[in-house]
């Protein structure tokens, strides 16, 4: 993920906060950038070794087992670490005590993963950077001045963000999958605390004739009445759904595409708006 990232920093920083056309300077120098990069990172000196999913015995926060009541219920026999949260590449520890099965008043389960740290994309070391400006400076031999200012100035811009990638202090969130009894189950990250507590874990995938929405819900969320918009000849459509091991699911007659486009009304067992939630899809 981080390389595909890098691999088009230079497209970023030319596309970020400019009105007018980019100068031929800048694009040639981009270019060259770019494939300096690109080709250097296919290397053995780049190679970097795929990082191995761990578990841990820890408890997660207190932000997040407040935030999420199924986090907080007794372990049972059923609560195991799904298969595909092992294979996650930017996942270093799960929270092994606490994953657990959400049983969906739909009748449909969910496997909710506490992980540590979910900010494990891979950082280039020290040598691969150098061998990456050694190319790049071998490339601008003969270059003009513009040229070359300019392309050494994107490869600071790669430095600090490999720099960044290196110092982001551990992420605490939770993943969801379908659970399902063999093979692997749809899912993504809902984020953490603040996330869930701000927009939800938000997902849908594809079902015979529709989508299945689910969304991964705070503490104190009873129900969520959900706001579908037209589309096309499919007219407005609305629902309210109760929430259960703060799990909301339901089918709907839309394609994937969209069912992301709603808006989510929480309300508590009283009834009252415990918040107002709008994914743009």
């Amino acid at each position: 993920m981080k390389r595909a990232l890098a691999g088009c920093l230079a497209l970023l920083i030319l596309s970020a906060g400019v009105a007018h056309a980019v100068s031929d300077t800048t694009k040639q120098a981009a270019a060259i950038f770019n494939k300096a990069l690109n080709e250097t990172l296919q290397r053995p000196v780049c190679n970097v070794t795929p990082q191995t999913t761990t578990l841990t015995h820890d408890a997660p926060s207190q932000d997040l087992l407040s935030t999420l009541a199924i986090l907080r219920r007794p372990a049972t026999t059923a609560d195991v670490v799904p298969s595909q949260a092992l294979t996650l590449g930017f996942v270093k520890d799960i929270f092994v005590d606490y994953v657990r099965v959400a049983h969906a008043v739909d009748g449909r389960s969910y496997d909710i993963v506490p992980t540590v740290d979910t900010s494990g994309a891979p950082v280039e070391s020290d040598a691969c950077v150098q061998a990456v400006h050694e190319d790049l400076l071998h490339r601008l031999k003969g270059k003009g001045h513009r040229v070359r200012r300019i392309a050494l100035g994107l490869f600071k811009g790669f430095v600090d963000f490999n720099r960044q990638i290196a110092s982001q202090p551990p992420t605490e969130a939770v993943i969801v999958f379908q659970h399902v009894a063999r093979g692997l189950g749809s899912g993504g990250l809902a984020g953490s605390a603040q996330d869930i507590r701000r927009g939800g874990g938000f997902g849908a995938f594809e079902t015979r004739g529709g989508s299945v929405v689910n969304c991964l819900v705070p503490d104190p969320v009873a129900s969520v009445t959900s706001y579908f918009p037209r589309f096309g000849h499919r007219p407005a459509a609305n629902r309210t759904d109760p929430v259960q091991d703060n799990m909301v699911s339901f089918t709907i007659r839309r394609d994937v595409r969209h069912s992301f486009r709603v808006k989510m009304v929480w309300r508590a067992a009283d009834g009252s708006i415990v918040r107002v939630v709008r994914h743009p899809g």
